[in-house]
């Protein structure tokens, strides 16, 4: 998905490939929570970006932990789920030990 956004020229949206400096202390303290994390999520980038794009394109996405979804879905069309996720440590906007979903649109 990130490619094609890139290919769309869109911007924003994006999680910033840096890690904060508080970040990189908790992984290299091995702190377990944000070492699994990231392992994971570096494991999940590097399987994603050798398989065929399984979206058709798809530019949008939004986590989904039960609220109604955003306006900007309407008339768009879904074409993934994925999760749930539980996470004691959700992203922004997401109540703690929720569970979430990615739901992604074209």
């Amino acid at each position: 998905m990130i490619h094609n956004r890139a290919a769309a020229k869109v911007t924003g949206g994006l999680a910033s490939p840096e890690l904060s400096s508080k970040e990189e202390s908790a992984i290299k303290s091995l702190y377990m929570p944000a070492y699994d994390a990231y392992g994971e999520s570096r494991s999940a980038a590097q399987v994603s970006s050798s398989r065929r794009d399984s979206t058709s394109g798809a530019r949008f996405f939004y986590l989904d932990y039960g609220q109604s979804p955003p306006r900007w879905t309407q008339g768009k069309k879904l074409v993934g789920v994925f999760g749930p996720f539980e996470n004691a440590a959700p992203p922004d906007g997401i109540p703690k030990d929720t569970s979430y979903r990615v739901r992604i649109y074209y």
